[in-house]
């Protein structure tokens, strides 16, 4: 019996209470897709910083990007809104031509034709928003992803399971629906809060 209570004593003395805090991580380019494809509207970051702070006392705000400069680069200002960048060099990917074959409708004559393709940049950041959330996960309780990308599943999934709370936003089409599914009322259409984080348009 003894031996029970201190088992039980000890494993609670262990078990640390998490700090009630709140951590944001921002998938930037899924953002931005996000805001283009419901009306081509630019996110304003400023207002969206000051949203996210005083709507759920966000702690720290994580904000990951890629640019073609790491020292030049419109996103470098930020920090004075209270981001924590993490910016990535882009990666040009050339992408090989697609063959195609077509059949002159005069003669029945078939010639290939070569269809040239733009280079694709990408700088993958995805790893690096689940290594911070991981590596941090002692520090909040209360975690919000803004990202509709289906690869943040198995990241989500985990800390649910480990207690966190998370909250998703992201443009509706546009976010996994096993995400959706997922974190179920803790989802936000990033449309809903549009009139809030948005750009002023100039006329």
């Amino acid at each position: 019996m003894l031996a029970v209570l201190y088992n039980t004593k000890t494993k609670m003395s262990s078990e640390k209470k998490l700090p009630n805090k709140t951590y944001v991580f921002i998938d930037v380019s899924n953002l931005i897709y996000g805001a283009k494809r419901t009306g081509k509207w630019e996110i304003n970051y400023q207002k969206l910083s000051k949203y996210l702070n005083s709507r759920y006392k966000a702690s720290k705000i994580f904000f990951y990007a890629g640019v073609k400069s790491l020292t030049k680069n419109k996103f470098n200002k930020l920090q004075k809104f209270g981001y924590i960048l993490r910016l990535k060099e882009l990666r040009i990917y050339r992408k090989k031509p697609i063959e195609r074959k077509s059949k002159c409708p005069k003669c029945g004559h078939v010639f290939k034709k070569k269809i040239y393709r733009p280079p694709e940049q990408k700088a993958n950041c995805d790893v690096d928003l689940t290594f911070d959330a991981m590596r941090h996960v002692s520090d909040y309780s209360k975690m919000i992803l803004i990202s509709g990308d289906g690869d943040f599943y198995p990241l989500v999934e985990f800390l649910m399971k480990k207690g966190r709370e998370v909250r998703i936003i992201g443009e509706t089409r546009s976010t996994a629906i096993s995400l959706k599914k997922l974190v179920g009322p803790e989802f936000i259409d990033l449309v809903s809060i549009k009139h809030i984080i948005a750009k002023r348009k100039k006329y």
